[in-house]
């Protein structure tokens, strides 16, 4: 579940934004193929510390899946395997779980904090969608202390997030990490669709890795 599908999801999800049909062409695709395996290595080291294992089993087992994601005969759609993000990101699920653990076998995360932003940004386009994302659509009103990452997602995808990190104080490290790479991978969507129907073929590589480089203390929120 945490190996084969959080890849699998975080894979489409970015395919989704520069408006790719097939999984097969998002992961062979250089910097979403950079993303989608470092995330799959964090929960792979994650999961040897927590089983107690050996890691390299688990790196080619990563590898392996890779290959499979770009098997063009399988025909996966970005559509399929990067719908229902709102069952994606339950608390155990894919997303959240494979972060959990991460969190509370101190391994790495910064990888695992873009693919929990990719659902996000896509849970944001899907609340979009059916007239949901305002603040109060759902009674959802942002803090007067919300800093500029929240006021740029929507207030019931903060909502969510908040409710996955136990409710963490307003401007907590890892909070802010995620909702700020949420809201670049929600405007780099919007920014590739232009009048007209037509996608620009612009990826935010270097604005993610700035992102997770930054100087976020590190925490046990989860």
């Amino acid at each position: 579940l945490y190996l084969f599908n959080m890849g699998h999801a975080t894979c489409a999800w970015l395919g989704e934004i520069l408006g790719l049909k097939f999984v097969w062409q998002a992961i062979a695709r250089p910097d979403i193929y950079h993303f989608v395996r470092a995330a799959m290595l964090e929960i792979a080291l994650a999961l040897a510390k927590h089983y107690s294992t050996p890691v390299a089993p688990l790196i080619d087992h990563v590898d392996d899946l890779l290959y499979r994601f770009g098997n063009h005969a399988t025909a996966d759609t970005v559509e399929r395997v990067g719908r229902d993000p709102e069952r994606k990101l339950a608390a155990s699920d894919r997303m959240f779980g494979a972060y959990r653990l991460a969190v509370e076998t101190g391994m790495p995360r910064r990888y695992l904090a873009i693919a929990l932003a990719a659902g996000l940004a896509r849970l944001s386009r899907e609340r979009d969608a059916v007239g949901s994302s305002a603040a109060c659509a759902e009674g959802v009103t942002y803090d007067e202390k919300a800093t500029s990452s929240e006021v740029a997602v929507p207030a019931s995808v903060c909502a969510v997030l908040r409710e996955r990190m136990q409710h963490p104080d307003v401007g907590e490290p890892e909070y802010e990490r995620i909702l700020a790479l949420t809201a670049l991978l929600i405007k780099s969507y919007d920014a590739n669709r232009v009048s007209g129907g037509s996608v620009v073929d612009s990826f935010p590589f270097h604005e993610l890795i700035e992102l997770i480089s930054a100087d976020f203390a590190c925490s046990n929120i989860i």
